[in-house]
């Protein structure tokens, strides 16, 4: 199966080029780490001890830019790393300014579409769904709800997200490239979804059962795992573009 192909080609990505995968991201992902420990931590400190939820708030924002930036500066360094093989010579990545705002922007214009298509999915299926939630069958409901929306959402955001590398390596391509050239890709990308959520899944069943109740090993596992999952997703997005916009072979 081509989905599941992608899915080991783009951990294949990360794990062999583990060297690489460091220098592009730890440190961005080091101070992504410290923000939350310094800015949340703190701000829950607080509230706990009765400076009430303003600064948590503030807090909350700071630390949600940092995360955006320093999530921005890892995807766009890795994808010129695997597509251009521009290797960074420390371990800290250049930042292309230009190209972690043109990846915004057009991240932006993939979550706008992508929020406007799940309101109406939701909408729509809701509404179905809803009789079978009040007839006390909560499961059935939450199993459809995942195979009629989240499902369906998951393809879209996959085909349309593969055009986001373009933006990372300053090629001039349409907004839909990702759509276009996916296009008669929707099973396979629809086998992607599905191992991609259940790996997800499966990885946040072993910390709740085997790390929650351990706070020191729970956070490690978080690290690493936070990593890794931050650096397959962006794997997928380089290997959909490179497969299947550049025409490059799985191998």
């Amino acid at each position: 199966m081509k989905g599941l192909h992608i899915l080991t080609h783009s951990i294949r990505q990360v794990i062999g080029n583990l060297d690489g995968a460091l220098k592009v991201s730890i440190v961005p992902y080091a101070i992504q780490a410290v923000a939350g420990l310094l800015l949340l931590g703190g701000a829950m400190g607080m509230a706990r001890s009765g400076g009430g939820m303003a600064g948590f708030g503030i807090a909350g924002l700071l630390f949600f830019l940092v995360a955006l930036t320093t999530s921005l500066w890892i995807a766009v360094a890795w994808h010129r790393y695997i597509l251009l093989n521009e290797v960074p010579s420390g371990f800290v990545p250049p930042f292309h300014r230009d190209r972690v705002v043109a990846y915004l922007l057009r991240t932006l214009g993939y979550a706008i579409l992508l929020i406007l298509i799940a309101l109406v999915f939701g909408l729509v299926v809701g509404g179905l769904l809803t009789p079978i939630a009040m007839s006390g069958r909560m499961g059935l409901a939450m199993l459809l709800s995942a195979l009629l929306i989240q499902l369906p959402i998951a393809i879209l955001a996959f085909r349309f997200t593969a055009g986001l590398p373009a933006a990372a390596l300053e090629q001039g391509t349409d907004f839909m490239v990702g759509w276009q050239s996916t296009s008669g890709a929707t099973f396979d990308i629809a086998v992607l979804a599905v191992f991609a959520v259940a790996a997800n899944l499966i990885l946040g069943f072993i910390d709740l059962y085997l790390f929650s109740g351990v706070r020191i090993l729970s956070m490690i596992w978080n690290l690493i795992v936070g990593w890794l999952v931050t650096m397959v997703g962006i794997s997928i997005l380089t290997t959909l573009y490179g497969h299947y916009v550049e025409k490059r072979a799985l191998v």
